[in-house]
């Protein structure tokens, strides 16, 4: 699997990310899939967070199935 993804703080209280993902590999071979998705974070306040996204999957030889989703909660921490 090959997985690339990006975030960047656009504004002190808004973040966005994005990412990709890419089934590779020679095991049990369904089809190869793709995932793309794109998201943002924002903190008005800063221990409620607000997140939404967007992603579309599909498998070769079918059309996207987009998604929608979003939350907030806890604030994610980085490790280190």
């Amino acid at each position: 699997m090959l997985n690339v993804g990006a975030s960047f703080q656009v504004l002190p209280f808004l973040t966005t990310t994005a990412d990709v993902r890419q089934e590779l590999g020679d095991g049990m071979r369904l089809g190869e899939r793709t995932h793309v998705g794109a998201g943002a974070e924002l903190r008005l306040i800063p221990f409620l967070p607000l997140r939404a996204g967007l992603a579309a999957m599909w498998a070769e030889g079918q059309l996207p199935k987009p998604r929608i989703g979003s939350g907030g909660g806890q604030p994610s921490r980085s490790a280190g």
